[in-house]
């Protein structure tokens, strides 16, 4: 990635944050962003400590005009965009349907979806004027397959990342850009400990929430994500499948691991060789009870 050039939002914390030092590490010019200018100043440090060039930029992704100055402040500086990973995303707050307030969903619609869409665009048009193809990765979630009660703005918002993704994707593959959606588990990130802070450590940990469709062993840390992440932008895999990489739940393996952290980390691999592509990957040692049962010779026809 020497020589070349690097965009990613939401990088003052978590997985952002992680996955710009993970493409510095790969020799890359990164220009990080995000709202909290103290932590982006830190950063653009630890980042030109590892010897590439590093530069920031305020922004709030909702917002049409943040991202138009922010693609071309990373031209301005660096003279090329070859890479984005669009990681920008908020929780919101969560509240039954019946008391959801119209302000917290199109706040949380705005940077989540909305702020994907802008990033989308404006990187496109960047990478299209550049003529040297490119790669974009956007960063859903579990939830972009799974609903919890409470959160139907944070749902919605990253189940239509699938159709965003899978739609440009198709739009800008054939002018050399791939476009690719990664969908991790639960990560120990700032948003994680705010989510468990509202749920509670038990229901949080034994991942329940009341909800019949998700399971959770437990959490993998934004570092093991981002190593992945900065894999995936160079290429992908094969040519006519759909742009989604997405894992089903997390099993601890060590300190940090989770089965969330393969998804995430088949994007650096995805910069590096063909066309979009989508997989849904899932971690052999973690299986549902179905599968337990029908190894075990007890298959029913229940699902899970």
């Amino acid at each position: 990635m020497k020589g070349k050039t690097a965009l990613i939002t939401g990088a003052s914390s978590g997985i952002g944050r992680a996955t710009a030092l993970a493409f510095a590490a790969r020799g890359a010019n990164v220009m990080v962003a995000a709202r909290r200018e103290a932590e982006l100043a830190a950063l653009q440090r630890e980042i030109e400590n590892l010897g590439p060039n590093a530069a920031f930029f305020v922004a709030d992704v909702s917002k049409a005009g943040d991202v138009e100055a922010m693609v071309q402040s990373a031209l301005r500086t660096f003279n090329r965009l070859d890479y984005a990973v669009n990681n920008a995303g908020i929780e919101g707050n969560l509240a039954p349907i019946t008391d959801l307030a119209e302000e917290d969903w199109d706040r949380v619609l705005g940077t989540n979806l909305k702020g994907t869409f802008l990033c989308l665009q404006h990187e496109a048009r960047a990478m299209l004027a550049g003529g040297n193809g490119g790669a974009i990765v956007n960063v859903g979630s579990v939830n972009s397959f799974l609903g919890v009660q409470t959160a139907s703005a944070y749902v919605a918002s990253k189940h239509g990342l699938i159709g965003l993704t899978t739609s440009v994707s198709a739009e800008l593959a054939p002018q050399g850009i791939r476009v690719n959606l990664v969908c991790p588990g639960f990560i120990a990130t700032p948003m994680h400990r705010r989510l468990r802070g509202v749920v509670g450590d038990d229901l949080y940990d034994e991942g329940r929430w009341r909800s019949p469709t998700m399971r959770t062993f437990a959490s993998g840390h934004p570092r093991r994500s981002s190593e992945k992440t900065s894999r995936w932008t160079p290429g992908s895999a094969s040519r006519g499948k759909l742009p989604v990489r997405s894992t089903r739940g997390c099993r601890r393996r060590g300190p940090t691991w989770s089965a969330s952290t393969r998804a995430a980390g088949l994007l650096r691999r995805s910069l590096k060789t063909g066309s979009s592509s989508t997989a849904r990957f899932t971690d052999p040692s973690v299986q549902s009870p179905m599968k337990q049962r029908e190894r075990s010779g007890t298959a029913s026809s229940s699902s899970t």
